[in-house]
């Protein structure tokens, strides 16, 4: 029974920090007791070339990252994904972050390329949210 409450003490994050970003969407982080950065969340919503069209999402960055100490991570992704309808996305993320103090703050991008059967539909684009998180009490 010992070692069973050792494991979750282990996974348990050691800080969690919640905030918003430029857009009023939500951020977090959580950090294991190492102080490394175990989970990030991004919400945005990134306009079309389609003024009609936004593509809203919330993004969970986890590791690896590119670059991860105690007090930076920074990251790029490119992400392929199915949609219902018979659509596809490619979307290219970077993500960088710095912890001072008790916050976190960062800038968040994406590019996504819709398509369907090979066709392009839309981009959207969001060049550039900043994002701030606070330590939870």
């Amino acid at each position: 029974m010992r070692l069973i409450a050792v494991a979750l003490l282990a996974l348990a994050p050691a800080a969690a920090y919640r905030g918003t970003t430029s857009q009023d969407k939500i951020a977090s982080v959580i950090t294991g007791a190492d102080g490394q950065v175990q989970r990030i969340r991004i919400g945005y919503s990134a306009p079309c070339r389609d003024p009609r069209y936004r593509f809203p999402n919330v993004m969970r960055f986890e590791p690896p990252f590119d670059t991860a100490t105690p007090d930076l991570v920074a990251t790029k992704l490119t992400l392929r994904e199915k949609l219902k309808g018979g659509g596809r996305t490619r979307q290219t993320v970077t993500l960088s972050a710095t912890r001072a103090g008790n916050a976190w703050k960062g800038t968040f991008a994406t590019t996504i390329v819709l398509t369907r059967a090979g066709k392009h539909l839309d981009t959207c684009r969001l060049k550039r949210v900043r994002w701030t998180a606070r330590m939870t009490h």
